[in-house]
């Protein structure tokens, strides 16, 4: 079992973080006008570098899972706008044409 280092985030107290699960490219940032300390972090496995730079986001290239370990991602849709470590259950236009990386 590995640990990764903590992510430094440099948060102060009172600090509010969203986390976004699979972002894709547009994932959720906090305006800073509403929130200037808010910060959010994106887990992005697939497209994590072609998300846009904020001031205010972390991007994580990586799946989250329950388990630890190394495993392929199964890729759907377009420019793998959709992504899975699991394989789809059925077959439909989004996920027909599906590979691995």
């Amino acid at each position: 079992h590995t640990v990764s280092s903590p992510i430094n985030l440099n948060r102060k107290n009172g600090t509010h973080v969203i986390i976004n699960i699979g972002s894709n490219l547009d994932p959720i940032v906090p305006n800073p006008k509403d929130d200037p300390c808010t910060l959010a972090v994106a887990f992005e496995p697939i497209v994590g570098h072609l998300i846009p730079d904020h001031p205010a986001l972390h991007v994580v290239s990586g799946a989250v899972s329950s388990t630890s370990g190394l495993s392929a991602m199964n890729i759907y849709n377009l420019d793998g706008r959709s992504s899975s470590l699991s394989k789809a259950s059925y077959n439909a236009r989004w996920n027909k044409n599906s590979k691995m990386k």
